[in-house]
């Protein structure tokens, strides 16, 4: 039996690889955020609690962008256990690049995540 499948977008609830992914794998859940455009990263944590503990059966997480920025402060405070986690293309809150309509994401928790990972930069 295969964990359940969360997916965490970034900024916008973008489109990228992760749409190709669910279309393939219609047992895999986006997180849903009350807002997508202008993030709080206590709001977007607090969509992810409530997700893993909603789907249960230990998840797999898999973020994009600023959804893995999401998870590293969600696993900061969180008390539910999930399988791992893949993170592809986590940003950088103190770059240049980063999207000021952004707010909390900084500074990024440096605590080790209690569940396997994998980062793809």
């Amino acid at each position: 039996m295969n964990a359940p499948t969360l997916i965490i977008t970034g900024i916008g609830n973008s489109d990228h690889w992760q749409t190709i992914w669910e279309a393939g794998n219609p047992e895999f859940v986006r997180v849903q955020q009350r807002e997508w455009n202008q993030p709080v990263c206590s709001e977007w944590v607090n969509g992810l609690e409530q997700a893993v503990a909603k789907i249960g059966g230990n998840p797999v997480l898999v973020a994009h962008s600023l959804g893995c920025l999401c998870v590293a402060h969600w696993a900061a405070h969180t008390s539910l256990n999930i399988k791992g986690a893949l993170l592809v293309a986590p940003p950088n809150p103190e770059g240049i690049g980063f999207p000021s309509e952004a707010t909390g994401f900084s500074p990024v928790p440096l605590d080790s995540f209690g569940f396997p990972s994998i980062v793809v930069a």
